[in-house]
């Protein structure tokens, strides 16, 4: 399992964070404090960059913090927030450009905070409740129908259709790229859960890698015989992308290290736009994810175990996969 390169992953993430968390107030710290236990590294940053964008804003737009650093704000300051100014952070951010989902994550964090003090008794009004939030319309589920499917693993497979310098680079690359793209679509594991497998992660006896889940969780990810077939041919000529002993990552890169998250993504692109060019911009390693999420619950009509296959805490988050086969279904009988 890449649980090396998750704590190493976490531990970039928890640097970026304190960065952070030097430039914000104390109160803040106080809040991670009580939930850190609960937090993943990459939400505990998020949140952080929210706040910080926040109090920045209170300290250039409301009279009362003008004179402030971010530093010197305390939890009783907190109380001076008034709905007024929610709804003129909300206005200045639609202003700058930001998108209905990026407003609300950041009106939800700071939410948070202000709860998180409402419980401890410190505060008694929260000011983002007293605002009127836009509803965010949900995004169309992008994916890869059979056809689409069928011809971008044949582009990975074969390398047709590629450039003349992405077909050179496929000569070397063509085996461990397919093996990465049929292991996306066969499992719908995430980009970061894939680049994380190591070397003895992969049960080709029956068929499942071990991986480490968003939240550190551990898991066991099956797969069709088909891409344990594409796995092991990787496997055979792995190491000629020279690997150091000490290297266990199982995908590697062109220097024979661990291959990068943007390195899959970039290659993603490079086969969409080669096989499917009027997706190809939409086409992401989740959207691969997603492929293989509308494509299992058509086939077993099972939300339950759908939201199993992905890793899914909440069922709620699987819903989007139901919706659009169901609304498919329906357009289907119409006719």
């Amino acid at each position: 399992m890449g649980t090396e390169y998750r704590n190493e992953v976490n531990r970039k993430t928890r640097i970026k964070t304190n960065e952070v968390l030097e430039r914000l107030p104390f109160l803040c710290s106080e809040f991670f404090a009580g939930r850190e236990l609960r937090l993943t590294e990459k939400t505990m940053l998020a949140y952080a960059r929210d706040f910080e964008g926040f109090f920045r804003y209170l300290t250039e737009t409301k009279e009362e913090f003008l004179h402030y650093d971010i530093h010197d704000f305390q939890v009783e300051d907190l109380a001076k927030v008034d709905a007024t100014d929610i709804s003129w952070f909300i206005r200045l951010a639609k202003e700058r450009g930001n998108q209905s989902r990026t407003i609300e994550r950041r009106l939800s964090s700071i939410s948070t905070l202000f709860e998180f003090y409402i419980k401890q008794r410190r505060l008694d009004f929260n000011p983002v409740n007293a605002v009127d939030r836009a509803k965010v319309v949900r995004k169309e589920v992008i994916r890869m129908d059979t056809d689409e499917k069928a011809r971008f693993l044949e582009t990975v497979r074969s390398g047709h259709g590629l450039s003349g310098r992405s077909q050179k680079w496929h000569g070397r690359n063509g085996t461990r790229d397919y093996a990465i793209m049929m292991l996306f679509l066969s499992s719908g594991m995430r980009v970061s859960e894939l680049v994380g497998i190591n070397i003895g992660d992969i049960n080709y006896d029956e068929c499942y890698v071990s991986i480490i889940r968003k939240g550190g969780k551990y898991d066991e990810v099956f797969f069709s015989d088909s891409t344990a077939e594409a796995l092991r041919q990787y496997q055979d000529i792995r190491n000629q992308y020279h690997p150091s002993e000490k290297e266990k990552a199982f995908f590697l890169s062109n220097r024979g290290v661990r291959i990068a998250v943007g390195t899959v993504e970039v290659m993603t692109k490079k086969y969409a736009a080669a096989s499917i060019p009027g997706k190809a911009d939409k086409i992401t390693p989740h959207k691969m994810r997603s492929t293989f999420a509308t494509d299992y619950i058509r086939a077993t009509n099972d939300i339950w175990g759908t939201a199993e296959a992905l890793g899914h805490e909440s069922i709620q988050t699987t819903t989007i996969y139901t919706d659009r086969t169901n609304k498919k279904k329906e357009r289907r009988n119409l006719v």
